[in-house]
């Protein structure tokens, strides 16, 4: 069987994602197994029995994990425990460990309404007499953190769960015990500040805290802007403590203790505990846990005398940190991390000959060929994650590591100089002229290119399955030669399959041919997305862009990178907010606008439009837009109607699929709804209710004439009584199906013409 630890992590990875709801992925299970089926002629049932024990594994403790019960609503609870650290969050937090029996329910939950664990976490703004380490009783008002309004947005919950912590927290009371600090903790603490303190002196602010970022992996005091051009340039793993940070101390570790002439297995046993000692340090990260891991599995392996294969040891050490928190497999740093040790072990092989004779020029190859293959590896979560995909990464990561492999080597080696009075001074100056360097290049990468990134809409279930299968061939074989012996024709096919998944073939219209809408939740807004089988896009309204800034990101996310059209109903920034920054960022076939409606009030929006070569279109009454599977036909505003009121002058428009028939409405009023009653076709209707529920609008007389199906109320907090009880009672009496955003978050209807499958929160 070859590499059985790859086989178990596939199958303990599918597991996890099964367990968590995710019921589309087990597709990636008939496609992991298949490959495991390939691995060797003598090991399939072994390797299938391998995975099928792993997926259970996996299972059980992801079932095991969920059993934190949640708290949806405020539980004020009295807590006694220590403040662990300050997290991460990018703001002033700590978080806090309730010990064991700690913890008394008061509320009007009960005292048995829910049962807490006996150790949990929380995170909360700390009081001023409140220091990492200190034990203390506190009245905290805990809750689960919010899930996600809308799909594939940052869910927060899910990103403390993988931190080990359960609840966000208010503080309401503090009482500190009279008990000595923890121990271990105070003293990570004080080694960490010390660490920091010498870091600023030395290489001064700015240069100290980009080292500290590098060394502790904090980078909360940070400027915002500048770790943006970092994740813009594909240059931002140097502020994740990873194999390049901890592959620096321990080298330097280990020619220190080889000038020491200590025996072979005492300077690995040192090795490694100095390894784990740098983990505590730093934290456990998904990178650094990774990073650690695999270090001290080579050398443990090397201290017997046994044969260490890279993709073998990441397999079994990815693995083992899922083990410890089967979260993590969907925490952005563990894809990430593992994703470009796997480009690095398995496709740079691919990429450069073991026997190319050694050429002045072969070194720049070389870094080059690791470069790319950490990109693609890496494409695939990056693309999921953050919708971009840098490609000036390969060029500028080439003087970038190597700077960051001359300046953090000085800066480790400033802190035990510290206590000198010259050789640390000398060192921290080199260090900081070294990540000034860093600094000035990503800035300058960024300056010198339009683009440093490229957008990319979040790949569907069929296409990220796709790559991850095509891209596991690599990793069951172990050379470059063995790849191409496996078959010439098996690898073209692969490369060629793994393009037309990347660049285009809409696998899930072909496999599932629907119509698709989403209602989203943009708070007081409107915004809804239509896609239609024929894989066409068209987005009606762009919310408020001055309180709801991600409706760019709300598209890729929902996996489009071009629009088909842009509807604006009429020009209120509740509809048009968002609209400039959706023409910005996504390719956009056309921009139709109200022919009734006041030209200037859509202000620099038509500019934006021409200026990226956007076809603006007005539109009135009778008018038709042509789809490759049907059309959009618009039914308002009236023919003759120029400078109208802006409600009254939404477009409204009907997109008929099969029996069903969607009605967007914008904002108009019972006036403009008596006008069109004649003109809406006689089928069931999914109708967008006018106007967020307003009662000027949904008059009795206009709903009572619509086949009913389902309405849909895009609404969020506001002042003027949306939706108003009136219209609700007028669409329950008429049987209509209602839903509203604020309350269920984003709405998916999807339809194949027929039969209607509605979602709500995601």
């Amino acid at each position: 069987m070859r590499r059985p630890a790859i086989i178990a992590w596939v199958g303990h990875a599918i597991g996890i994602t099964a367990a968590s709801g995710r019921l589309e992925i087990w597709l990636a299970a008939v496609i992991a197994t298949g490959f495991a089926w390939t691995a060797s002629e003598r090991g399939r049932s072994k390797a299938l029995i391998l995975m099928f024990f792993m997926f259970t594994l996996g299972y059980s403790l992801m079932l095991r994990h969920q059993t934190t019960p949640r708290v949806e609503t405020p539980l004020r609870v009295a807590a006694v425990g220590y403040v662990d650290r300050y997290s991460a969050l990018g703001e002033e937090k700590m978080i806090f460990k309730a010990t064991q029996h700690s913890w008394r329910v008061e509320s009007d939950h009960g005292q048995n309404a829910i049962r807490l664990p006996e150790t949990f976490s929380v995170v909360f703004k700390p009081e001023d007499q409140m220091k990492v380490g200190g034990y203390y009783r506190l009245t905290v008002t805990l809750q689960s953190a919010t899930l996600p309004r809308n799909p594939g947005m940052f869910n927060y919950r899910q990103f403390l769960d993988s931190r080990g912590i359960a609840y966000q927290g208010k503080v309401e009371g503090v009482e500190t015990l009279n008990l000595r600090p923890h121990k271990v903790i105070e003293f990570r603490e004080k080694v960490r500040h010390r660490i920091l303190e010498v870091l600023l002196k030395r290489l001064g602010a700015e240069e100290g805290q980009l080292a500290a970022a590098m060394i502790l992996g904090d980078t909360a005091d940070l400027d915002p802007e500048l770790l943006e051009i970092y994740r813009q340039t594909g240059t931002a793993h140097i502020l994740a403590v990873s194999g390049l940070h901890f592959g620096i101390m321990f080298t330097g570790a280990q020619m220190l203790l080889d000038r020491m002439k200590l025996p072979y297995f005492f300077k690995n046993l040192s090795l490694i505990v100095l390894l784990l000692l740098f983990l505590g340090l730093v934290g456990l990260r998904s990178s650094a846990m990774r990073a650690a891991g695999m270090l001290i599995l080579a050398s443990g392996l090397q201290t017997f005398g046994r044969q260490y294969d890279r993709l073998s040891g990441l397999a079994l050490v990815g693995t083992g940190i899922l083990i410890f928190r089967p979260v993590l497999l969907f925490d952005v740093g563990y894809q990430m991390s593992m994703a470009a040790v796997y480009g690095i072990a398995a496709l740079l092989p691919v990429l450069i000959k073991p026997d190319r004779k050694a050429k002045p020029a072969s070194g720049f190859f070389n870094a080059l060929a690791l470069s790319f293959a950490v990109l693609v590896a890496t494409a695939l979560p990056a693309a999921w994650h953050f919708n971009t995909l840098s490609l000036i990464s390969v060029l500028i990561n080439l003087p970038v590591v190597f700077l960051t492999g001359l300046a953090l080597p000085l800066a480790f080696l400033t802190l035990p100089l510290s206590p000198f009075p010259v050789l640390p001074a000398l060192t921290g100056w080199l260090s900081s002229r070294g990540l000034w360097l860093i600094e000035a290049l990503v800035r300058l990468a960024e300056d010198l290119t339009s683009h440093p990134s490229i957008t990319a809409a979040t790949p569907g279930v069929f296409k990220g399955v796709g790559v991850a299968g095509i891209l596991l061939v690599f990793a069951l074989r172990k050379s470059r030669r063995e790849i191409f012996d496996y078959g010439r024709i098996k690898v073209l096919v692969s490369s060629g399959l793994l393009a037309l998944i990347l660049f285009g073939l809409p696998f899930e219209a072909w496999l599932q041919p629907v119509d698709r809408i989403r209602f989203f939740d943009v708070g007081q807004g409107d915004a809804a997305l239509l896609q239609t089988r024929s894989g066409e896009a068209i987005l009606f309204d762009t919310g408020d862009g001055r309180a709801f800034r991600e409706m760019d990101q709300l598209l890729l996310k929902s996996g489009v990178s071009k629009l088909s059209l842009l509807v604006l109903t009429h020009p209120h920034m509740d509809h048009i907010g968002g609209a400039e920054t959706v023409l910005e960022r996504l390719k956009v076939g056309g921009l139709i606008l109200s022919g009734a409606a006041r030209m200037e009030a859509y202000g620099s929006l038509i500019e934006a439009a021409k200026r990226r070569g956007v076809e603006v279109i007005t539109v009135k009454a009778g008018d038709r837009i042509g789809l490759k599977a049907g059309h959009l036909e618009v039914l308002s505003p009236p023919k003759d109607a120029i400078d109208m009121e802006a409600n009254e002058a939404s477009i409204v428009m009907t997109y008929v699929t099969g029996e069903l028939s969607f009605l967007f409405t914008g904002d108009i009023t019972a006036r403009q709804e008596y006008a069109i009653i004649n003109r809406i076709p006689a089928l069931k209707t999914i109708l967008k209710v006018a106007h967020h529920g307003s009662k000027t609008s949904s008059s009795a007389a206009f709903i009572s004439t619509l086949k009913p199906g389902i309405a849909v109320i895009s609404v969020g907090r506001n002042s003027f009584g949306h939706p108003g009880g009136v219209t609700l009672d007028t669409l329950r009496e008429n049987g209509f199906l209602t839903y509203r955003t604020d309350l269920s978050g984003c709405i998916e209807v999807k339809t194949d013409g027929i039969s209607v499958w509605l979602k709500q929160k995601f």
